[in-house]
């Protein structure tokens, strides 16, 4: 599910709907539009759940040993969230998921040093829009460590070699934005529903 204009959603409103746990994260942000986007992407996983599984509530959050977070009334059912300024996103599966959605921003040398390949270093400089084709790898790698539980690691420029079979579909979801979905499905299709009103 995508919230792609989260800048109408009231914070006030959103924070009493979540658990002490995530009201906890939300109040760390210090932009209103981080706190908007990181609530709409709670509220997306809220009507995932209800729409796909029929859940209403869904109970604490528990984490695996390397913090990836799951239902823990539900542990069978996996989803990831994630939000940039002014855009959420959030999937739902049967398996493990991994999705991470940026804004397009001017790139940085020393960070693309550091995360990108030699290959993708080349193929980004070698692209009509070098910004968008870092975004693009960038989200498919982050989504992928997401899939896998892993977080960020030292050796993010080998990630999308060590893919494992992993599925991956990007897309751009609004103007400027870049989402990538990783999943252990096999299949290349996914279903993706955009969200314009939240409570």
């Amino acid at each position: 599910m995508i919230a792609p204009d989260t800048s109408r959603l009231d914070v006030e409103r959103a924070v009493r709907r979540v658990s002490a746990e995530r009201r906890a994260l939300v109040e760390r942000l210090l932009r209103v539009q981080d706190r908007q986007a990181a609530l709409a992407a709670w509220l997306l996983l809220e009507r995932a759940l209800e729409w796909r599984y029929g859940i209403a509530d869904m109970g604490p959050w528990a984490r695996e040993p390397g913090g990836k977070p799951f239902l823990a009334r539900h542990p069978h059912i996996h989803f990831n969230l994630s939000h940039t300024a002014g855009v959420a996103v959030c999937a739902v599966d049967d398996r493990p998921v991994g999705i991470d959605v940026e804004r397009v921003v001017p790139l940085d040398p020393d960070v693309l040093s550091c995360v990108m390949s030699q290959e993708e270093q080349a193929s980004i400089a070698a692209s009509g829009s070098p910004e968008e084709a870092f975004m693009r790898l960038w989200t498919r790698k982050e989504a992928l460590l997401k899939l896998t539980g892993r977080g960020l690691t030292s050796r993010l420029p080998a990630v999308l070699t060590e893919a494992h079979g992993a599925t991956l579909h990007t897309f751009c979801p609004v103007q400027d934005v870049v989402c990538s979905l990783a999943s252990r499905q096999a299949t290349t299709g996914f279903e993706s529903i955009l969200v314009d009103a939240l409570p």
